[in-house]
Order: C-alpha cells, then sequence, then structure tokens
C-alpha cells in the first residue's frame, strides 16, 4: 500500500522543514519562532529588513502595498545597552510612539515595537533610515 507521507502543510505548501514554495516566507517563520534574537538568522530573513548593509526596502514594494494614512509598527532590533532604548525613544519622539520593549532570552539584545502614526511613505522610509544609524542599531522590519 502506497501512502502519500508528505508533511505539506495544505495552507501554504509549506512542510515542517519550512521548506515552501516562497523562501522568503520560510524564513520570516524561522524570524518570528526564534527564542532569542539571533543576527545571522536575521540577516538571512529578506522581508521587508533593513540592516546597515542594505535592505529591502524599496519605493516600488513597500510603497505599493500600503495606504496613507496608517498606524505603522516598526520592529528595532539592538544591543541591549543603557544608551540604545532612550536613543530609539527619542529619535521616534515627535510621532507620539507607542513602543513595546522585550529583551532577548540573553539580555544580549532588546526588541522595540514601534508604532506610529503615518501620513506618507517618505515619512515612513525616514525611520527606517534614520532609526539604522543609531548606535547599537542591528535590524528594522
Amino acid at each position: 500500500m502506497n501512502q502519500n507521507t508528505s508533511n505539506t502543510n495544505s495552507v501554504d505548501g509549506a512542510n515542517d522543514e519550512g521548506q515552501g514554495a516562497n523562501p522568503a516566507e520560510n524564513n520570516l517563520r524561522k524570524v518570528e519562532g526564534m527564542a532569542d534574537f539571533d543576527p545571522a538568522t536575521l540577516k538571512k530573513a529578506k522581508v521587508g529588513l533593513h540592516t546597515l548593509g542594505g535592505g529591502e526596502l524599496t519605493a516600488g514594494s513597500l510603497e505599493d502595498m500600503l495606504e496613507f494614512p496608517l498606524d505603522y509598527t516598526y520592529k528595532v532590533i539592538g544591543i541591549n545597552t543603557p544608551e540604545f532604548v532612550p536613543a530609539v525613544e527619542t529619535f521616534f519622539a515627535e510621532a507620539s510612539p507607542k513602543i513595546h520593549q522585550k529583551e532577548s532570552s540573553s539580555g544580549k539584545y532588546v526588541s522595540l515595537s514601534i508604532t506610529v502614526h503615518l501620513t506618507d511613505y517618505a515619512t515612513l522610509k525616514k525611520y527606517y533610515d534614520g532609526v539604522a544609524t543609531l548606535k547599537g542599531f542591528k535590524y528594522c522590519m
């Protein structure tokens, strides 16, 4: 008797090893499931990721998907130093952000979810570009 033992998920075509039709979605799943913030893994996830080394934020992609005005959440990850979180808070202060902070399990990194109200793409890009210049910054999604 021949049985199909495939582990394919019927919703998105991904199997248990994360090997689906869309590699970018597989990488994003890996990032979302991390217990700790591993920079090497985050660098491989190229879904809306902006890094100091150049990211995937382009005018023809994100801009076309969004309708302004909107509330937008940035996920900023950096080294957990006494200076990093206050620098991010100061940088976003003019936008009256709602900020949620979480440390990695090792305490080495900190993740900030920053929700702001945006009226145009230029402002969205300004924040992505500016936060990348802060000392201790690692990634922004």
